[in-house]
């Protein structure tokens, strides 16, 4: 079992076939309602949402605190059959389940990633639909800080060292791409948890000692950045990348 699974709570309403897992003592205390557009709507509890991703990322403030909901959508070719609906195959699988747990797991492991709150599945025969609650860090996405200039050799650096500490736990980030890393803002100085890393949505859990799984992780990162540099007509330097793979592999930065 996970770490962190102690701490996650069931509910559900079997009659609307609306399930919901929470942490354990989380401020605010847990409300289905959270993952109602109409209530939020209703409530003015939405601030603000996402600059990228499939416009289903809500930027709430509840009672003091803010968090993110993300709605699960699908991408690709896929989603021109069903935008947001997955098949059911038991609430054990079902996908923000899933996240919650990992989130659960790598936050008891003290990593850089938000602090989970609940999800939410809502069957509807043989298919589902689901939501994901996390608390908010705040910062600019490592696509924001690139576009902007804002990028220094140490962040470069810190970027890889802190994928590393994902991979050193086996975990194995499903879609790593410069838009789900997390430049913290609110931080002083530059350390382990400057950089954060969203978005755990088909993680998994793997062998650390295998490079294979390590390596397609960073170079989807890779293609993500070449992907935007080319987008903006910015360029990634040799340098700038090789500084990523050196926190990756536990080198020194060399310039």
């Amino acid at each position: 079992m996970l770490l962190g699974q102690n701490n996650i709570i069931s509910i559900g309403d079997t009659q609307s076939d609306r399930y919901w897992q929470h942490l354990k003592d989380v401020q605010p205390s847990f409300d289905s309602h959270y993952f109602s557009n109409q209530w939020l709507e209703s409530a003015s509890a939405v601030i603000g949402s996402a600059a990228a991703g499939r416009g289903n990322t809500q930027i709430l403030s509840l009672e003091g605190q803010e968090l993110v909901l993300r709605h699960y959508r699908r991408g690709g070719y896929i989603s021109k059959v069903s935008e947001d609906r997955y098949l059911w195959t038991g609430l054990d699988s079902a996908r923000p389940f899933h996240e919650l747990a990992i989130l659960a797991h790598l936050f008891e492991l003290k990593l850089p990633v938000p602090r989970p709150y609940a999800a939410e599945v809502v069957r509807n025969g043989a298919s589902y639909s689901g939501s994901l609650l996390t608390y908010r860090l705040p910062g600019l996405t490592l696509a924001e800080a690139f576009v902007q200039n804002k990028m220094t050799p140490d962040l470069w650096h810190r970027i890889g060292a802190s994928v590393r500490l994902f991979h050193k736990q086996g975990i194995c980030h499903a879609d790593l791409n410069a838009h789900n890393i997390l430049i913290r803002t609110e931080l002083p100085t530059i350390d382990e948890t400057t950089v954060a890393i969203l978005d755990f949505d088909r993680a998994a859990i793997k062998d650390p000692a295998q490079n294979d799984w390590q390596h397609k992780v960073l170079t989807r990162l890779q293609r993500s950045l070449l992907k935007i540099a080319a987008k903006h007509k910015l360029g990634l330097l040799e340098i700038e990348w090789q500084t990523v793979l050196d926190g990756a592999h536990d080198k020194a930065r060399v310039v």
